[in-house]
């Protein structure tokens, strides 16, 4: 981006918050500099903006993107900008431009019936990651129980939970798992469970075949299922090893069901900073 102008001071990071993304409505980054003559200054903010300079140059070399991220069963889209601002020695703006890239979140019919998103919401549970570990050639991926009849509200309160559905990589994935253990039976190795449903939206406008692994039997309430594991084991030499290659778009996405089928809520069980390859 050396464009040849002169500069009083080189470029340098005036302000640098690792929250992300866009804390308090401050920008996440600050980088100013000073230009000899204003003109330049004004002429660097016209290649940024009219010239494409943020589009072309800048963003591709920040690796500029929006976030998306999942909330309560949803994917949303949090828009990034780039923006500069020309100002002369007094702090007076002389001119500004902000620069932003459409964002549309990928969306999904999971778990292909009547199903409400947000676990808690709605129901007394919901499920997080845990860890990873490696066992008789397959990688386990562990997934925790959590209770809180406090921030449901509904009718399904007091639900069981008998069956934790997940959504996988299309059909990529569908001989991929080994099985999976419940630690309420740490003895018993049970073997995977599918049904191939029918998405509207993952490739529209053309449908896309899905498969679900199904984690059932688990004979829950919200008494006994505080604190329990779910292991999912992928095969370590499979076609999809690891869960970011086994859940649709890299997030793990799931649904609970009591045992009557009558209460279903959805969301997503997101790894850590490292993914799903660390204990949390």
């Amino acid at each position: 981006m050396d464009k040849g102008y002169e500069l009083t001071k080189d470029f340098y990071c005036a302000q640098l918050n690792v929250s992300a993304p866009r804390p308090n409505n401050r920008p996440a980054m600050r980088v100013c500099g000073d230009f000899k003559l204003e003109s330049e200054a004004r002429s660097f903010g016209t290649y940024l903006s009219d010239g494409g300079g943020f589009r072309n140059d800048l963003a591709p070399a920040i690796g500029f993107g929006n976030y998306i991220v999942p909330v309560f069963g949803q994917r949303i889209c949090l828009v990034s900008e780039l923006s500069y601002i020309v100002t002369d020695r007094t702090g007076k703006i002389c001119d500004q431009y902000t620069y932003s890239e459409g964002c549309k979140p990928p969306q999904d019919e999971f778990p292909y019936c009547t199903c409400k998103p947000g676990a808690m919401l709605s129901t007394p549970y919901n499920v997080t990651y845990t860890r990873k570990f490696a066992s008789n050639g397959n990688n386990n991926y562990c997934f925790r129980v959590n209770v809180d009849t406090k921030r449901c509200v509904g009718r399904c309160c007091s639900m069981d939970l008998d069956k934790v559905e997940w959504m996988s990589n299309g059909m990529n994935c569908r001989y991929a798992v080994a099985g999976f253990t419940v630690s309420t039976k740490p003895n018993a190795f049970v073997a995977p469970v599918w049904s191939t449903e029918t998405d509207n939206l993952i490739t529209a406008p053309n449908p896309a075949q899905v498969a679900v692994l199904k984690t059932n039997n688990l004979n829950l309430d919200v008494r006994n299922a505080n604190g329990v594991e779910i292991c999912i084991a992928l095969k370590a030499n499979g076609k999809c090893p690891t869960m970011e290659d086994f859940c649709y778009d890299g997030l793990c996405k799931y649904a609970i069901f009591d045992r009557s089928a009558g209460c279903c809520a959805n969301d997503f069980a997101e790894g850590n900073d490292f993914g799903y390859n660390r204990r949390r």
